[in-house]
């Protein structure tokens, strides 16, 4: 039996503040410098990310490089990281270099004449860059259309985004058409194809968009259901393998849907949206095989992005969208692949939230963003937790960040549209 420890996930539901509002924004200051907003729900339930210190110490694309205070002339300048590499320019005193890169005891830089090459870590001091980064995730509900979607009020909430994602799209034409409402047509974006265009049931061809107002780079579909797409779809598209941590006898079940990558090479992200297999009501025994698809997906996406950033240790990674399981649904939510779901009532029986941020993928931990607001989801009697995620990972996250999270309004959608903005 595989044991692993008790995430932040668990740990966080006993640490819980419950404030009253109107309908006013309420901020909430924490110790670790999270700043949250919630506009609309009359509960906030917030809870505290206690594995934030444990990332990684990987390099943001646009920090800096100088010399240190022992540097008296100048620096060198190394084609290859190593000291007997022959030099090929200097750094000095109070000059800054791009980080561009990092390789063992040498950063690699580029200088504001073009060199690119490698200095010393040790003979060298970093400067961290600042900025913001602004992520929104909506689920669209594209089956009843856009003609009911306040799609105004939404372009004023997307003001400023770096990347939105959206779930539920029915394909190119529709966001082409809401982007043209909403007056957004500035605004790049790349949808999925995970159903077929023939398709009957419009519930059938649900998919991802991503947009974003920066250029788009290298765009990945993982589509793990090829039964319903064309043979140009599936030229395209790539397949994925679920981990060995996962139980063998789950291993077949990954849905219907995987994941839209899309690289935003200015900035240095990876932004990654998913819509991952609905309960459509269901808990317990009768929503364990569901949970057995997002856990599938979860679980390859993981190790994806771990390995991506083994190659590019500059970059970061967010992860957004649907997950159809709350992170604060106690009965949902559990850390152990081998917990039995024995009965209908089994409790604990979904670590999709743990495979991202619970430590169960080794050497990697994510930090969901937006864990401590209330529910997503607009419908009926939910828990009081978001369906709706953002996990983050890699250097911008990896410093003392303040985070400024919003849950908007539904815009005509049965989900409520979630920004966070975050400061390194």
């Amino acid at each position: 039996m595989h044991l692993y420890m008790l995430s932040a996930i668990k740990m966080s539901m006993y640490n819980q503040e419950v404030v009253s509002l109107t309908k006013v924004k309420v901020n909430t200051h924490f110790s670790n410098g999270v700043e949250r907003m919630d506009s609309i729900t009359i509960l906030i339930r917030i809870i505290l990310l206690f594995f934030i210190a444990i990332f990684s110490t990987s390099l943001t694309y646009s920090d800096t490089v100088t010399p240190s205070d022992r540097v008296t002339n100048s620096l060198s300048i190394r084609a290859d990281p190593n000291s007997n590499s022959n030099k090929i320019g200097k750094l000095y005193p109070g000059q800054k270099a791009e980080l561009i890169g990092q390789s063992g005891a040498y950063y690699r830089i580029k200088t504001e004449q073009g060199i690119e090459g490698y200095v010393a870590k040790s003979w060298s001091t970093l400067i961290p860059a600042s900025g913001t980064l602004t992520i929104v995730t909506w689920n669209l509900e594209g089956p009843t259309g856009i003609d009911n979607k306040d799609l105004n009020a939404l372009a004023e909430f997307i003001n400023g985004a770096d990347a939105v994602v959206l779930e539920e799209v029915l394909g190119q034409d529709q966001v082409d058409l809401a982007l043209t409402k909403a007056s957004l047509t500035s605004m790049k974006s790349t949808v999925s194809d995970f159903a077929k265009d023939s398709e009957q049931n419009v519930y059938k061809k649900q998919e991802l968009a991503i947009l974003s107002p920066h250029n788009l780079g290298k765009i990945i579909e993982v589509d793990p259901y090829p039964q319903n797409d064309t043979p140009e779809m599936r030229a395209k598209d790539i397949d994925f393998d679920v981990p060995d941590f996962i139980p063998s006898d789950q291993r077949s079940k990954k849905g219907a849907r995987g994941w839209l990558w899309v690289d935003i090479p200015s900035l240095k992200i990876s932004i990654i949206g998913v819509h991952l297999k609905s309960s459509q009501g269901a808990t317990g025994k009768q929503d364990e095989i569901n949970s057995f698809k997002r856990e599938a997906v979860s679980a390859a996406l993981a190790i994806a992005i771990k390995e991506d950033s083994i190659n590019r240790p500059t970059w970061s990674y967010i992860v957004a969208g649907d997950f159809n399981v709350a992170p604060g649904d106690i009965d949902k939510v559990g850390v152990d692949f081998n917990a039995p779901c024995t009965n209908q009532k089994c409790v604990g029986y979904d670590q999709t939230h743990a495979i991202f941020g619970g430590g169960i993928v080794e050497g990697f931990v994510m930090r969901n963003l937006v864990e401590g607001i209330s529910s997503s989801y607009a419908k009926g009697n939910f828990v009081q937790s978001p369906i709706d995620n953002i996990y983050a990972y890699g250097p911008i996250f990896d410093k003392t960040t303040k985070l400024t999270i919003e849950r908007g309004a539904t815009f005509g959608s049965d989900h409520y549209a979630i920004k966070v903005a975050i400061k390194y």
